[in-house]
């Protein structure tokens, strides 16, 4: 990770010197950070994502991870700082946002002879937040590629239909599902 200035410097008070490097399983694997939002105290949750390489018994394991504005892992949140998705090791987490009471929505798409695609949301302690849709899931229909919220905390997720001839859609969702 790396923190830089609206001047385009690395913030020296992030992390070392701008930049925290996270190594959850060293050893023979993968590992990456690809969405990050920035809550309202100045913290930030990231995806991250772990590949264990191992010939054919590969795995992949997909996490939240929270860091303090300072660059540090918030062993506060989930358990030592990371929260741990339920979905399959073919996931592809598609992107994340903050909410303004700093929940977030992640849209995650997956294959298993289908495509599946979900809006998974999780409260700002990192627990799945069991007041949207089920259990904090909700399964979508289509083919949804892109998340965004906006200041009312409505979330929008844009696509297409899963038809042969597909249509574009945009979808709206409560901060209740």
């Amino acid at each position: 990770f790396r923190k830089y200035s609206p001047a385009g410097t690395l913030v020296s008070s992030f992390g070392t010197g701008g930049v925290l490097t996270v190594d959850k399983a060293s050893g023979a694997s993968a590992e990456d950070a690809r969405e990050v939002a920035e809550l309202s105290d100045g913290s930030l949750i990231a995806t991250y994502t772990v590949r264990t390489v191992g010939g054919m018994n590969s795995s992949t394991q997909n996490y939240l991870l929270k860091l303090t504005s300072n660059g540090a892992i918030d062993t506060s949140f989930g358990t030592n700082g990371y929260v741990t998705f339920a979905i399959s090791s073919s996931a592809n987490i598609r992107n994340l946002r903050a909410l303004s009471d700093d929940s977030v929505v992640v849209l995650v798409s997956s294959y298993n002879q289908v495509m599946i695609n979900e809006l998974m949301k999780f409260t700002s302690t990192g627990a799945a937040d069991s007041a949207f849709g089920t259990s904090g899931t909700v399964t979508l229909d289509d083919s949804e590629y892109d998340l965004t919220v906006n200041s009312a905390d409505s979330i929008f997720v844009g696509g297409s239909t899963s038809a042969m001839l597909s249509s574009a859609t945009v979808k709206m969702y409560t901060s209740a599902g």
